[in-house]
């Protein structure tokens, strides 16, 4: 079981994370570009965004911190740019999390597989806390 935070970015993704990592003292992280990600026809992405990271992590603290921009077309909104990311390599402890959280929450991304995992999901839950959900046995894309 895991436990992350993920911060998105208005497109200064590549240099606050750069900046993190010498404030932190870590080595440069890889970053991936939504141009990176596999051609999906009912969501194609804009020339505005292909050069934006879509994924970037360091370890702060002992915690895996996440990174991304959010794509032109999307709106940031200062202080709702965290989410919390819960992770398990139980199937069955995601889809109970799952369950739990979208009682009175509002489902973002239905529980499903996608190009970097198996059985993904989010969920703003009834406090307005952003929580992502990722099966670790079937993370396809690190």
């Amino acid at each position: 079981m895991t436990f992350s935070a993920y911060i998105n970015f208005g497109g200064n993704c590549r240099e606050a994370v750069t900046f993190y990592a010498q404030v932190f003292g870590k080595d440069a992280p890889h970053f991936s570009v939504y141009g990176d990600m596999p051609p999906d026809p009912s969501s194609p992405i804009s020339e505005d965004s292909a050069d934006l990271v879509v994924y970037s992590s360091m370890e702060i603290g002992g915690t895996n911190v996440m990174f991304g921009d959010v794509p032109s077309g999307f709106e940031l909104t200062a202080g709702n740019n965290i989410s919390l990311v819960f992770g398990s390599k139980s199937k069955e402890e995601i889809q109970t999390v799952y369950d739990r959280l979208s009682d009175g929450g509002t489902v973002t991304c239905s529980l499903q597989e996608t190009f970097y995992a198996a059985l993904y999901g989010m969920i703003v839950d009834k406090y307005g806390i952003i929580w992502q959900l990722i099966w670790e046995d079937g993370i396809q894309w690190k």
